[in-house]
C-alpha cells in the first residue's frame, strides 16, 4: 500500500466519523420544530399564539370592511386590517429569525464537535 492509498483510507475514516455527527437538515418543518424545542421555546409558542390571534383579527377586519356600508366604517376597518397585517408579518418575521438562530446555533455546535474530534 503506497502513501496515496493510506491518505485516502485515512480521509475516508475521518469522513465516516464526521458523517455520524453531521445530521442532514430536516427542511422547513424540521427547522420550525427546532425553534419550538430551543431555549426560546416559550417565546416562540407565545408569538405563534399572538400570530393566530392576529389572523383571527385580520379576517374579522376584512369581514367588517366588506360588510360595512358607510365610508367612515370602511376607513376604520381598512386601517385595522392594515395594522393587523403589519402585526402578523412582524410576528412571522420574528419566528423565522428565531428558526434561523436555532439553526445557526446547531451549526456552531457541529463545528465545535468537529473541532474537538479533530483535536483528539
Amino acid at each position: 500500500m503506497n502513501i496515496d492509498e493510506q491518505i485516502r483510507q485515512s480521509l475516508k475514516e475521518q469522513a465516516r466519523a464526521e458523517d455520524d455527527i453531521l445530521v442532514p437538515e430536516r427542511g422547513l418543518f424540521g427547522l420550525l420544530a427546532n425553534a419550538f424545542t430551543g431555549s426560546m421555546r416559550r417565546w416562540v409558542w407565545f408569538s405563534n399564539l399572538l400570530a393566530v390571534i392576529a389572523s383571527v383579527l385580520l379576517f374579522w377586519c376584512a369581514w367588517g370592511f366588506f360588510t360595512s356600508d358607510l365610508t367612515d366604517d370602511r376607513l376604520y376597518w381598512g386601517v385595522c386590517f392594515v395594522v393587523t397585517v403589519q402585526v402578523q408579518s412582524m410576528l412571522k418575521m420574528w419566528i423565522f429569525q428565531e428558526m434561523n438562530r436555532a439553526s445557526l446555533m446547531r451549526e456552531i455546535k457541529r463545528v465545535e464537535l468537529l473541532l474537538v474530534k479533530s483535536a483528539e
